[in-house]
């Protein structure tokens, strides 16, 4: 007879996954990064011609639907990039430090983290690596796309919320308009498939909307990235 039981399963036996240091990356990769993502998602619009020539309307919708929760993916991660950057520099003191980097809240747990890091470095440079270990781990699992979230992160970039909408649009309220409409967008259609909640019938979308989303995406990145820049120049 076969025996069927169960083998003790050993304890203690997998290995630890290892944990990669986060690359610091230049404002010059930071800018690529949000590039070849954004051509990536543009890239998309041949897909889904190809689907509306051949009489597949529905799907070609939901390609240009797709696009617009990648394009708030981008966003996201390009802010997350460049707050990163951006504390780190004020941490180094080469930019000049926000009163909301000044705020920061760091855990007792940190602490010992950063000082472990300095007693056991061979470098000045190396004794800071800590921090921005910190600063990628705070910030990991925070959208920071929704207009409140948004304004808080310009401020902590010690830039000028409507100085960068003004930059990006014609006007403040442009921005905000545009920052609140395209979030709305996004999570009707990452959360609800774009399915209006009192009829249940999908929102319409267009080729149109879409490009107009990119438009105003990479206007505020670029916005952003111009004074990033600039910080950079002036803190030589």
């Amino acid at each position: 007879m076969r025996d069927f039981s169960l083998t003790p399963r050993s304890e203690g036996t997998r290995e630890p996954r290892p944990v990669a240091d986060p690359v610091q990356f230049t404002l010059a990769q930071i800018k690529a990064h949000f590039d070849e993502s954004l051509a990536s998602i543009q890239s998309q619009f041949d897909v889904a011609e190809d689907l509306k020539t051949n009489g597949k309307t529905d799907e070609c919708k939901d390609i240009w639907r797709s696009q617009i929760v990648f394009l708030e993916g981008i966003l996201d991660f390009y802010l997350h990039q460049i707050i990163k950057y951006a504390l780190y520099q004020m941490f180094l003191e080469r930019w000049t430090k926000s009163k909301d980097y000044e705020d920061l809240q760091i855990s007792i747990r940190e602490v010992e983290v950063a000082l472990k890091s300095i007693e056991n470095s061979e470098t000045a440079d190396e004794s800071k690596k800590w921090f921005y270990e910190y600063l990628n781990n705070k910030f990991y699992y925070n959208s920071l796309v929704p207009l409140k979230y948004f304004q808080r992160q310009i401020k902590l970039l010690d830039m000028d919320f409507s100085d960068i909408m003004k930059t990006a649009f014609s006007t403040k309220n442009d921005g905000e308009r545009f920052m609140k409409n395209f979030s709305s967008r996004r999570n009707d259609i990452a959360h609800r498939f774009d399915r209006s909640l009192s009829s249940a019938e999908k929102n319409d979308i267009s080729r149109e909307y879409v490009e107009e989303c990119i438009s105003g995406v990479r206007s505020i990145v670029y916005a952003i990235h111009n004074k990033a820049e600039e910080k950079d120049r002036t803190s030589l």
